[in-house]
């Protein structure tokens, strides 16, 4: 109260001298919260009434943003630091029975936390606009507070009303307050959820009877579909749905009496409507009682209209995930803290009683969803069915998923026969066209359930999926090697089981390896190498795929590339640990023996794979591959571009991964070899090797690289130098306070090991995209000749 009395005032104080007193004001009433919250709670009203009156007006000789930011700052600790359940629990009580009518003048306020609330209301009002950004933080931080502990309705009502009403005026905002008034909005309705905010801020004044034109609160629907985190289902089911269907009736009629806008804005609304309904589904305690009134409605959705299938499906998909969740006792790792407190309001039996109801109708959806599968024709299109479908099937009973799986694999087996009977089975099947489209769905529908199947059933896929990784078709081939990879995560002891078989098949699947099919061939083996065990089976296993996966590594598809570059690792990193570092050298001398590879292709595929490994073990790649560096430094005589590229990244890894030690050891070869192509600007290789030559003075000396460099070159070493100053200048310059030691590329990490900024894809690719290569020379460069090299004056 004494702080509050003596404040700097806004416009004598200095801007220094009131910060520091709202710092001040802070520490003080969280320090009082905890010595005597009912003493706090008296205090908060005064707190936020001065606040609100002298620090967030229209500027006065020292007012600023900067104070409306601090100020803001100041009443969002205060609501996170001391309002608490009993005070919230004391001023709803204390609210008149019955609530505000409307018209009505509002009572005074009955409890300091309303006070609180009333202040933070006339934050809204026209004289605060120009600090609405900040002003509209305190109140995200209110609603969130009061809706973690699930308090929000009726407290907040009016202040739910008064931001409400700031909606049509957003376009009039500032950028800084619209984001934030949508944030508010999100904020508002994940506090009062689906049902109080309908309650506030009714869709229509008359539902039964919803007019486009009058004054609505419509708008709120799309932001429901996002902000929301769970709902009463009945709530859907008597409110929503009779909403929706009447909107879809006056959409007909007004298309019907040639009004096709009006009919457009109304089936857009009643499609909105529906896209409310899995936000809903994240958390739902009625489930048990609520979803067999909806499920015959669900499925005649799925069945009659394309368009709602996307959010029906996605529906399902929450309802089953999030009473899976409920029934295991566990949480959603997706959503937030305050989301965990405020919304996970089934419970562990409300959710058994959720996944018996939705298991008892397995038998009906599952049908419905795989006609619906079979009617939609672009895979794309076909994603959200299917992952209904692998949700469904976890709640099904076993013996009827089993039923279903076989009917599926029946009518794969099928198309596979009329597909190689020759042209009478296709005129009896239809056209090789759509017997392949026939294979790739029931494929797909397979692999939707195959995560639900018990052993025998997945075993038994695995014997039917084999055959298909050799199909003329790469959309089956895709297929075939996705379900494998699934199984591998699903039914990893099987695929152990069957890795002789995995391994054999692979190999000879290769020759026919369609291009469709590659990307899926990398991740089924990334797979396979991820969650097998290690073993003298896994070692052959690696030496049947080393060869393509470093291959991939050369991919023109980036996906693919950081498959592979992460299978390499992940084979190492096995390698390792499962021999406790003693096969890791033989994992080495592997992929060395790519080096002796027929085409340029491959040994440029090698080189890149080694530098990976190199980057990762870099401080063991002395012990564990010896005679490395000086292998690939014989590469720099090739006379394959595609190869010398590949030495010249390998040597950007080394110059910045490999210790110094190592580095001197080699330094004299490795200079003398990259000076070869010092003189070639094609492909960048003179720009490349001057990148190298920075990172080793940088890494070991100026000096040291000068007497390693031989005579004709060293002028050239010695402009890297002088580049290296201004450049380090000019850091000195723009980073004031800066150690020199610290500069740079490079970085010590808590293990002490060196790595560079950004990991191996800066390693690899930085600095060179950072110059043109028309900036490549300095002026001290263009005062002598290119260096006699490899490709010189081409």
């Amino acid at each position: 109260s004494a702080a509050l009395d003596k404040q700097p005032p806004q416009t004598g104080g200095t801007p220094d001298a009131v910060l520091a007193f709202l710092s001040l004001l802070n520490r003080a009433v969280v320090r009082l919260h905890a010595l005597d919250a009912e003493a706090c709670a008296a205090l908060l009203p005064r707190v936020f009434g001065a606040a609100t009156t002298d620090y967030f007006l229209p500027p006065g000789k020292h007012a600023s943003d900067q104070l409306a930011v601090a100020s803001a700052n100041l009443l969002s600790d205060l609501i996170d630091a001391c309002v608490r359940r009993p005070m919230v629990e004391a001023a709803v009580a204390a609210l008149p029975s019955g609530g505000k009518k409307k018209g009505a003048k509002r009572a005074p306020p009955a409890s300091p936390l309303e006070e609180v609330v009333v202040a933070v209301e006339g934050l809204l009002t026209p004289r605060f606009y120009r600090t609405l950004h900040c002003t509209l933080c305190v109140v995200q931080s209110l609603l969130n507070r009061l809706g973690s502990l699930g308090l929000a309705h009726p407290l907040l009502d009016p202040l739910c009303e008064e931001l409400a009403a700031l909606h049509p005026q957003r376009g009039d905002l500032q950028p800084g307050a619209q984001d934030e008034l949508e944030r508010a909005i999100g904020a508002m309705i994940a506090a009062f959820g689906a049902v109080d905010i309908c309650r506030v801020l009714p869709l229509y004044k008359d539902m039964a009877h919803p007019d486009l034109a009058a004054k609505n609160h419509a708008w709120l629907l799309p932001a429901m579909r996002k902000h929301l985190r769970g709902g009463p289902l009945t709530f859907f089911s008597e409110t929503l749905l009779p909403l929706a269907d009447r909107l879809q009736e006056m959409a007909v009629q007004a298309d019907g009496k040639g009004l096709p806008i009006e009919a457009k804005n109304l089936m857009l609304v009643h499609q909105q409507v529906w896209a409310a309904l899995p936000a809903l589904c994240l958390d739902t305690p009625d489930a048990a009682t609520a979803f067999p009134a909806l499920a015959r409605r669900l499925g005649a959705t799925l069945q009659s209209d394309p368009a709602l299938r996307a959010p029906v499906c996605t529906a399902m998909v929450n309802l089953v995930q999030g009473s899976r969740r409920a029934a295991a006792g566990g949480e959603d790792e997706d959503m937030g803290d305050s989301d965990k407190q405020a919304h996970n309001r089934t419970t562990k039996e409300e959710g058994a009683a959720a996944v018996a109801q939705l298991a008892a109708f397995s038998k009906n959806f599952l049908p419905v969803l795989f006609n619906a599968c079979a009617e939609t024709p672009h895979p794309q299109q076909r994603a959200t069915l299917l992952q209904a479908i692998g949700e469904y099937a976890r709640v099904s009973d076993q013996k009827q998923l089993s039923g279903f799986f076989q009917n599926v694999i029946k009518k794969l087996l099928a198309a596979a026969a009329a597909g190689g009977e020759g042209e009478d089975a296709m005129e009896d099947g239809g056209t090789s066209e759509e017997i392949e489209e026939k294979k790739a769905l029931m494929m797909e529908l397979a692999l939707a359930l195959m995560p639900a199947l018990d052993d025998a059933s997945a075993e038994f896929l695995f014997k039917v999926t084999v055959p298909f990784l050799v199909d003329d078709s790469g959309a089956v081939q895709k297929r075939a090697y996705k379900t494998l990879q699934a199984l591998g995560i699903e039914h990893t002891s099987l695929m152990q089981a069957k890795l002789s078989e995995v391994q054999e098949h692979l190999v000879t699947g290769l020759p026919q390896l369609s291009p469709a099919a590659g990307k899926w061939r990398v991740r089924c083996v990334a797979k396979l190498v991820e969650h097998l065990p290690f073993d003298v089976a896994y070692m052959r296993l690696l030496g049947a795929v080393l060869g393509e996966v470093m291959l991939g590594t050369k991919s023109a598809a980036r996906k693919t590339r950081e498959v592979s570059f992460a299978v390499l690792v992940c084979m190492a990193q096995k390698v390792d640990e499962g021999s406790a570092g003693q096969q890791l050298g033989d994992f080495f001398t592997m992929l060395l023996a790519g080096l002796a590879g027929t085409t340029p292709h491959m040994v440029s595929a090698t080189v890149l794979a080694l530098s990976r490994l190199v980057y990762e073990y870099a401080e063991r790649v002395g012990v564990l591959a010896p005679a490395l560096l000086q292998s690939v430094m014989l590469l720099f005589d090739h006379k394959s571009r595609e190869i010398v590229t590949s030495a010249l990244g390998f040597a950007k890894v080394a110059a910045v991964a490999l210790s110094p030690e190592l580095l001197r050891a080699h330094l004299a070869p490795m200079v003398e070899k990259l000076l070869l192509w010092s003189g070639d600007s094609r492909n960048r290789f003179r720009l490349k090797v001057k990148v190298i030559l920075e990172r080793l003075v940088r890494r070991i000396s100026f000096e040291e690289v000068m007497e390693a460099t031989p005579e004709e070159h060293k002028k050239f070493i010695v402009a890297i130098q002088k580049r290296l100053k201004r450049a380090k200048e000019l850091r000195n310059r723009k980073k004031k306070g800066l150690a020199p030691e610290e500069e740079g590329e490079g970085e010590i990490g808590e293990d002490g090991k060196y790595r560079i900024k950004g990991g191996y894809e800066q390693a690899l690719y930085g600095e060179e995209d950072e110059e043109e290569e028309g900036a490549e020379e300095d002026d001290e460069m263009e005062d002598f000749p290119a260096p006699a090299g490899r490709g010189a004056g081409k």
